[in-house]
């Protein structure tokens, strides 16, 4: 009788610790998608960064155009002052 409960036991012990490593290998699973996830995230928003500062170069390049075209009018025959 006992010789059954010993091998019941074993048999507990060793499906508890499949459930253990099946739960760890899901949980890895989801912690590496959820890294990779982050990455991807960061990445977007450092593109998004640049894409602003890019845009804000070539606003204060067309300013500066517009700027330099108006100081060489001034005093000519277009200024109407």
């Amino acid at each position: 009788m006992t010789d059954k409960r010993g091998k019941r036991g074993q048999e507990e012990i060793v499906g508890f610790a499949i459930i253990i490593i099946i739960v760890a290998v899901v949980i890895l699973f989801l912690l590496s998608f959820s890294l990779r996830g982050g990455k991807k995230e960061n990445v977007e928003r450092e593109l998004k960064a640049e894409q602003i500062k890019t845009e804000q170069a070539q606003r204060a390049k067309i300013y500066a155009d517009i700027q330099k075209i108006q100081d060489e009018q001034k005093g000519g025959i277009l200024d109407p002052t």
